[in-house]
């Protein structure tokens, strides 16, 4: 049979949880016997303000460091291991991948973005 977890105060005898093995004493004794999932639910951690802002922030830095990413890899010339192209889909992917992490844009736009800016950096044809 399964017992009770802990006991508090009970006004509200509506809230009682019967368990087989209560027979009425909690009833008798105003208290509430109650399982241990239900012990301490008020008194777990909240979410604070400054953790919300964290995500605010990353996707604020997120939203500024993609473009430059693809930006330098616009600007500087690619290493002789590289085909420019190569270079400007390496750039691309950085980019979303930065906006991936950092959630700067929803993952749909970001997951469309090669289809958008490919043609437009000469990489494929229309």
């Amino acid at each position: 049979m399964p017992y009770h977890a802990g006991q508090r105060e009970n006004t509200d005898w509506r809230a009682c949880v019967p368990t087989g093995s209560c027979r009425g004493h909690c009833h008798a004794t105003g208290t509430l016997q109650v399982p241990e999932r239900y012990v301490n639910v008020t008194d777990a951690p909240r979410p604070t303000r400054p953790a919300a802002n964290s995500g605010m922030l990353m996707a604020r830095v997120g939203r500024w460091l993609g473009p430059v990413v693809l930006l330098a890899f616009l600007v500087l010339s690619p290493p002789p291991a590289f085909t420019a192209e190569a270079w400007l889909v390496l750039g691309l992917t950085l980019f979303m991948a930065i906006w991936w992490v950092t959630e700067a844009a929803p993952i749909p736009v970001t997951a469309l973005m090669p289809v958008a800016v490919l043609p437009v950096l000469g990489v494929v044809p229309i």
